[in-house]
């Protein structure tokens, strides 16, 4: 086996170096400013919620308008809710 003097490089260490280039060293994060954090912590505390409004939105319109046959603006009216109600609690 062929040894190469120090300082030169052989073919397999080039190869070596392009697969795995030196790590540079990492940058240490600095905290972000308070009021991005409390930007983040507001959004991320109010994404759940609005997941689940737009989905009940969704259900709503969906189940009214596609398999109930009725027009989709009816889903929003008070009437719709109200008749809905006395027919689930009516006195039978």
């Amino acid at each position: 086996m062929k040894r190469t003097p120090p300082g030169e490089e052989t073919k397999a260490d080039v190869k070596r170096e392009a697969k795995n280039p030196p790590s540079r060293p990492k940058k240490e994060k600095q905290p972000a400013p308070p009021w991005k954090r409390r930007i983040f912590m507001v959004l991320r505390t109010l994404l759940i919620p609005l997941l689940c409004l737009t989905a009940l939105i969704a259900g709503l319109l969906i189940g009214y308008a596609v398999v109930g046959d009725q027009p989709a603006g009816d889903v929003f009216k008070w009437g719709t809710w109200q008749h809905l109600f006395d027919l689930i609690f009516a006195d039978s």
